[in-house]
């Protein structure tokens, strides 16, 4: 056989597509900005392709994109058999078991056209489903890499083998049968199960609801999605969060129109705001790629909200211990330090609910950190994960320290949420001076002692509260919170 008819063959196998999921550049260029962002895809992709590695799966990066665009896109269509590479026609034989399961269903509630829920079920069902296919596959795997091999051999010797030859081997390759259906089921089964925790969690906790604090930039979700998937500890804290933000959201009885009034159609990429002539672009297929690409450059026609501001309160100060004593357990493996947290981000969200300005100092024997926030200033997500990651072990607490600090924060009618779980006495004169600055400014001082001693905390507060149950007791400062 001579050059031309190698080149002649190659051409007509390897121009085939590597894809089994239809898609266009819009798709591939949504995967293209996610897949730099979120270490997890790329981990698993480097894993699986790895030649040296007993889990070497050859076609996985593929597969990783086709599983991405199977959950982002709208309306899920795939090649014929005849347009895809031989070896990847697996791909097609995986995701055609995958999208009639009922499990698969459940999950493109959720990812479809959501960019950063498609990556996160993407990862989780990639991850899930190599394992499977590798684990109980293995011989079929190894069959298709060692068909890859002979064909990579017979290209290199081409002038001693036949056009017919070769052809016959791309054919093997395309025929091959693996029975994967079971292993597809389980691998999905096994991946929802987590999956629709880590999602309800990011919506939830951190969500896109009209007056709800939420991330606009795919990035800071993405930087979330990340550390949520690498982190149980913050994965439990968010989860308290959303417990928390639940309970005083019900409690207070938010209603749309008394959080926002419409002011003035603006561009916007939050989902919830866009005008019906937008929407009315995804019954459309031309239109609906126009609406993607829009989406993702902010661009989409929206209300902007106009927040209704609640008068006469000043800011929320947050003075959160986290001294070694935090570590103990409060209630169903839940520290006092992550309870305190969840608290104190809990906070942060009404605070921007009610139009208020937010600090937040973190304490132990000495202030340690301090971050403020406002409407204009919203957390980001590395805010947040540093947050969620500052930790001390030292012992003792100096509550003279933060209450200077909380004074230079409060304006008037503001309130001091203090959280702490330990004991300190304050000397005479410094308290003497903070009850009169205190009376001055109208400030009030709302105290959650996490242990059982309340007294020292009595000196200084209008109102303390001693941990009793989750629900009553962050019930009771809301309440006060909110008075």
């Amino acid at each position: 056989m001579n050059k031309e008819e190698i080149e002649e063959i190659l051409n007509e196998f390897y121009s085939l597509s590597k894809n089994t999921v239809i898609h266009d550049i819009y798709d591939e260029r949504i995967f293209r900005i996610i897949y730099g962002y979120f270490d997890e895809i790329r981990n698993i992709c480097d894993k699986f392709s790895d030649k040296k590695s007993d889990k070497y799966y050859p076609i996985v990066n593929e597969l990783a994109q086709d599983i991405f665009y199977s959950l982002f896109k709208y309306e899920i269509k795939f090649y014929e058999d005849k347009k895809i590479q031989g070896e990847y026609l697996i791909n097609k034989r995986i995701l055609e078991v995958m999208v009639n399961t009922e499990e698969w269903r459940k999950i493109k509630i959720v990812t479809k056209l959501n960019e950063v829920n498609s990556i996160i079920a993407t990862a989780f069902l990639l991850k899930e489903i190599v394992n499977e296919l590798l684990t109980k596959m293995k011989e079929d795997i190894k069959n298709i890499i060692e068909k890859r091999k002979e064909i990579a051999k017979m290209i290199r010797r081409y002038k001693k083998v036949s056009k017919e030859d070769i052809k016959n081997k791309f054919l093997e390759l395309r025929e091959m049968k693996i029975n994967m259906e079971i292993n597809v089921r389980l691998a999905l089964k096994n991946a929802l199960s987590n999956l629709s925790e880590i999602i309800d969690v990011i919506n939830i906790s951190w969500g896109n609801s009209a007056g709800v604090m939420y991330f606009s930039n795919p990035e800071n979700k993405l930087m979330l999605a990340n550390f949520l998937l690498s982190n149980k500890k913050f994965l439990k804290l968010m989860e308290e969060l959303g417990r928390i933000k639940n309970l005083y959201i019900k409690s207070e009885r938010y209603l749309k129109e008394g959080i926002a009034g419409i002011q003035k159609v603006d561009t916007t990429d939050n989902i919830a705001r866009i005008l019906s002539s937008e929407k009315i672009k995804l019954l459309d297929e031309e239109l609906e790629y126009d609406f993607i690409k829009k989406f993702f450059e902010g661009n989409l026609l929206g209300y902007k909200l106009r927040k209704k501001k609640k008068q006469g309160k000043g800011k929320i100060v947050v003075a959160l211990d986290l001294s070694g004593s935090m570590h103990k357990i409060l209630y169903e493996n839940i520290s006092r330090e992550m309870y305190g947290k969840a608290l104190a981000l809990a906070m942060l969200e009404k605070a921007i609910r009610d139009d208020r300005e937010y600090t937040l100092i973190i304490f132990t024997y000495k202030v340690m950190k301090e971050y403020e926030f406002n409407c204009l200033k919203l957390p980001s997500a590395k805010d947040l994960i540093e947050i969620a990651s500052t930790s001390y072990t030292e012992a003792g607490t100096n509550f003279e320290a933060v209450l200077r600090k909380g004074m230079d924060y409060l304006d008037e009618k503001g309130d001091l949420v203090f959280i702490t779980d330990g004991e300190c006495e304050l000397s005479k004169k410094f308290l003497n001076e903070f009850l009169a600055r205190k009376k001055k400014m109208a400030f009030r001082v709302i105290s959650l002692h996490l242990g059982k001693n309340t007294e020292s905390l009595k000196d200084f507060s209008d109102f303390v509260l001693s941990y009793k149950e989750f629900e009553e007791t962050t019930e009771e400062i809301f309440k006060e919170v909110s008075r």
